[in-house]
């Protein structure tokens, strides 16, 4: 069976110190997994993370980031909607 979460927060993991100054945007994101019933029945949204790396984020024009998702074993990601986020770099002041 498949299953949606919506509005899973994508977390930001980088290298820099500043990481907590960048934003992404959506900062959700709509993720469809697939399995067995009875491993979709005891998921949790909480084992789902969504992830976009940062790493670098600097030395590139590409503002746009893939988002990663690591689900639990036996469960099957199906989609990840949008599959990419834009960065939002701090100011510099």
């Amino acid at each position: 069976s498949t299953l949606t979460y919506d509005n899973l927060p994508v977390f930001i993991v980088a290298t820099a110190a500043d990481v907590h100054l960048y934003r992404v945007a959506p900062a959700t994101v709509s993720v469809t997994v697939r399995g067995a019933p009875e491993a979709i029945g005891k998921l949790q949204g909480n084992q789902i993370r969504a992830t976009v790396d940062l790493t670098n984020i600097e030395l590139t024009k590409d503002l746009k980031r893939r988002v990663d998702v690591s689900v639990p074993s036996g469960i099957t990601l199906v989609s990840v909607e949008p599959d990419k986020v834009g960065v939002i770099m701090p100011s510099k002041d």
